[in-house]
């Protein structure tokens, strides 16, 4: 058992590497992520490995290299997809060329989700913007703007579609929404629908959250049912009971418990959903 253990401690890094690995690669792939982040990653974890090469081993630094720019990048796309601000400047950043439009209008609006294997798990927009660059008007389709994430267990495909669109259309008459244009080319722009240092629906990230909240459901269920085990059967005098008795005594507690369940979640939802 100690040699197993030795074992995993030295094969850690590959254990929770691999993972990682794959993941980044799916997201660089298959997500729509923003590519430039793993440069950014690169480069970063290339200043952590040579400021702290001393304090690693031969064999663990070599893990380290492999490991940590899939690790930063997860992380830095985190951080990029959960502030639109943040998004906005980094664009700005890296195209100095690009300028500001003026008088930006919404010409027209289409929603679409991604869905997963049962359930829509994020919506987006499709919009066609006008704007003006030096007295011209010109337009532009984006798709993929304002991607909205699940973020509660009780939200459903309405509710995501309805803060894409909420989120689109009130970042025009509140001015939220800026369009960068490039100057050499101004038929060429990029819309972003808003300048909010955080929006967590805008990130996966989200979908983490809701899993947490499931299994925080899940352990709250578990100290309940321990609880009301102690209190109607402390002593396990059901298990001494007749099968006829024991069997009605758990159709009756099942259906109480499960109609307070119930009544709870639609307590909830009315709170939710109420004006």
């Amino acid at each position: 058992m100690s040699k197993f253990i030795h074992k995993l401690k030295d094969n850690l890094v590959i254990f929770l590497g691999v993972p990682l690995v794959a993941f980044g690669l799916w997201l660089s792939l298959f997500d729509n992520e923003n590519l430039r982040v793993v440069p950014y990653s690169i480069v970063l974890s290339l200043i952590i490995l040579l400021s702290c090469q001393f304090y690693f081993k031969k064999k663990v630094a070599w893990y380290l290299y492999l490991i940590l720019p899939f690790v930063l990048y997860i992380f830095l796309q985190i951080i990029l997809r959960s502030s639109p601000l943040l998004q906005l400047k980094e664009f700005e950043w890296t195209h100095p060329n690009w300028q500001r439009g003026s008088d930006v209008q919404l010409v027209s609006l289409e929603l679409d989700a991604h869905r997963g294997s049962r359930r829509i798990n994020s919506t987006y927009g499709i919009l066609i913007y006008q704007y003006q660059f030096n007295g011209q008007i010109y337009s532009t389709e984006q798709s993929d703007v304002a991607r909205q994430y699940t973020l509660w267990m009780s939200d459903d495909g309405s509710d995501l579609y309805q803060l894409t669109e909420s989120k689109i259309r009130q970042s025009f008459p509140q001015g939220q929404n800026i369009v960068l244009i490039n100057s050499k080319d101004p038929s060429r722009s990029i819309f972003f629908y808003s300048q909010d240092i955080v929006d967590i629906r805008g990130s996966w990230i989200s979908e983490f959250l809701v899993i947490l909240q499931v299994l925080l459901g899940l352990s709250v269920f578990a100290v309940i049912g321990i609880g009301v085990k102690k209190i109607i059967n402390p002593h396990n005098t059901v298990q001494t009971w007749s099968k006829p008795k024991r069997y009605a005594f758990i159709t009756v507690f099942f259906i109480i418990a499960w109609s307070v369940l119930f009544a709870g979640w639609i307590l909830f939802m009315y709170i939710k959903n109420s004006p």
